[in-house]
């Protein structure tokens, strides 16, 4: 998915944001079982109210990291199988 060409600030609604690649860790699952998994996503940091998020190429990130850990296929591991099935 391409990013857009500007990103808007999800606090202040600015276009002075700019991303960073960082190393981002999250929980999956709960209590004992619970697992962090880590993975690179762009973390947004608005230059008008320094206010830091992420965006939704941070959740895909996570999503297919999620996947990984899983043994599932990815989205677009998904979507290239059925393409290759219709072709």
């Amino acid at each position: 998915m391409p990013r857009p060409e500007f990103i808007v600030c999800a606090s202040c609604e600015g276009l002075n944001v700019n991303t960073t690649r960082i190393m981002h860790s999250f929980e999956y699952g709960h209590g004992s079982d619970a697992v962090t998994l880590e993975c690179e996503v762009p973390l947004c940091v608005c230059g008008t109210c320094k206010f830091e998020f992420l965006d939704d190429e941070a959740e895909v990130a996570q999503h297919e990291t999620l996947c990984r850990h899983l043994g599932a296929p990815t989205p677009a591991e998904i979507v290239g199988n059925y393409s290759d099935t219709v072709a």
